[in-house]
């Protein structure tokens, strides 16, 4: 166990290594059987998306509604970078397209497990969001889980 919390702590994916048939019924593939999707994130206590490989959101459940301070229909069907308010989202060409999203640690792991199929668990990130007018540096863990053609990721606070 990573002694700091990060990324390598004792804790698993965001479904804890769901199997085939659950994953198929929770993302789509046998609509008539399992959980709803949006009742399953909404049972998650922390911040969780399903984002597709752009890193736009389709479903954010409540908590991660409650931490960015928008509404459903602001977040879902948007960028992660618009979402979150990042500073750089509002820089001509917009999120995941100027220069400095190269190095954004939230697109570079949601896009590595999207194309590896790898979860990453706790990664350390930060990011420069602008949220009630006011710019602030955002620092917290983020986990990722591949679901179908999606990426599951789960936000939890960092201290500092």
């Amino acid at each position: 166990m990573d002694p700091a919390g990060g990324e390598g702590a004792d804790t698993g994916p965001i479904t804890h290594g769901i199997c085939p048939p659950c994953a198929a019924d929770l993302f789509g593939k046998r609509k008539e059987r399992g959980t709803p999707l949006r009742e399953f994130l909404e049972s998650l206590e922390v911040p969780t998306l399903l984002v597709d490989g752009d890193v736009r959101v389709q479903v954010a459940n409540s908590p991660t509604l409650e931490m960015v301070g928008i509404s459903r229909e602001e977040a879902e069907g948007h960028l992660g970078g618009e979402v979150f308010q990042c500073v750089n989202a509002d820089l001509p060409g917009g999120c995941g397209q100027t220069e400095l999203c190269s190095a954004c640690t939230v697109r570079n792991t949601v896009t590595e497990t999207y194309e590896t199929g790898e979860s990453r668990v706790r990664v350390p990130a930060t990011l420069r969001v602008r949220w009630d007018g006011e710019s602030a540096r955002i620092k917290f863990l983020l986990t990722t889980e591949k679901a179908g053609e999606r990426v599951l990721v789960q936000v939890e606070p960092a201290g500092g």
